[in-house]
């Protein structure tokens, strides 16, 4: 599990992270990161505490939330299509709607792996703050 409260009354977001991959945040300059939290086991495996982190948003800011499905995802050759890769395509996109955006993602995982059967779920949500 991934989650992520907006405070865009104050300007920033606080979230945490159950053991799920971290959320990929782009800055309105196109700098891009990864959210991950320095404790968080999977939620539901054992009793584990959970660091809450504190960030700043503003507008043009994009967050995109995956599940391993999608850097998992596999061409003929075996090789995985990876954060790289999708954090690529995430900031080439970065100025579309989020539906745009997923779309992008979308067709970028399907050109990667065209003759190769989708062997996990693929699951994306796109936040961009106005």
């Amino acid at each position: 599990m991934f989650y992520m409260v907006f405070d865009l009354k104050n300007g920033k977001a606080r979230y945490s992270s159950g053991g799920h991959l971290p959320a990929v945040h782009i800055d309105p300059s196109g700098g891009a990161r990864l959210l991950d939290t320095p404790e968080g086991t999977p939620l539901g495996l054992v009793d584990s505490d959970y660091a809450g982190v504190d960030i700043a948003v503003r507008k043009g800011d994009v967050f995109v939330f995956y599940t391993d499905g999608v850097t998992e995802a596999m061409n003929s050759k075996r090789e995985l299509y990876g954060e790289e890769r999708l954090v690529k395509i995430i900031m080439a996109s970065r100025n579309f709607t989020c539906k745009g955006i997923l779309n992008a993602i979308e067709k970028d995982i399907k050109s990667f792996e065209p003759k190769h059967k989708q062997h996990d779920d693929i699951t994306l949500v796109a936040v961009k703050i106005f």
